[in-house]
């Protein structure tokens, strides 16, 4: 069970399963799960493994994205949804220049038996402010966040079954992981 608020994420992680896992299923659990605000990835799984684990008793996954700036270390790092909800994509062209590198990696926490199993995928961009591309207003970094070796922006990446993004790709480690354990 993948436990998130966000119909977008478990749309994206149903399209990640495809037909060869077939025996895996995703399914919403909507609970309210507090967000803290940290540098330390693996510490903002622990509290959401913390808070979900009081409602939910098998095992299930949570997970966290950071972005990550040559020009500003750990900034805005796992606060881009409180920069996104506060400065939007006005506010991140004051922050960034056109080119600044910058890197999005999610972290995936999977709790069962009382531990926790960590899994990243981590993608590299550089900043883009293109005036043509539509602004996604819930993750206007997802609009400014342009991969060259694609030719094209995250928020249209991420749409596509073939482009493995950086929830993808941690998503693809957890997956190799379980089929690993179910094995032996």
């Amino acid at each position: 069970m993948i436990v998130t608020g966000s119909s977008k994420k478990i749309e994206e992680y149903g399209r990640y399963l495809g037909s060869e896992h077939a025996n895996i299923s995703v399914s919403k659990l909507d609970i309210d799960i507090p967000e803290i605000q940290s540098i330390d990835s693996q510490e903002i799984i622990l509290s959401k493994v913390d808070a979900v684990s009081k409602v939910v008793s098998g095992p299930f996954l949570v997970d966290d994205v950071s972005f990550y700036t040559d020009r500003y270390p750990n900034f805005p790092g796992a606060y881009a949804k409180f920069t996104n909800n506060t400065l939007g994509v006005d506010g991140w062209s004051r922050l960034f220049e056109e080119g600044d590198k910058i890197s999005a990696v999610a972290t995936l926490g999977f709790y069962r038996f009382g531990k926790v199993d960590f899994f990243n995928g981590k993608i590299d961009g550089v900043i883009s402010f293109d005036d043509k591309i539509p602004v996604d207003t819930v993750s206007p970094i997802d609009s400014t966040f342009y991969l060259p070796e694609y030719n094209n922006y995250l928020f249209n990446l991420v749409k596509s079954n073939d482009f493995k993004n950086h929830r993808r790709l941690a998503f693809e480690a957890f997956l190799f992981h379980v089929i690993d354990v179910a094995s032996c």
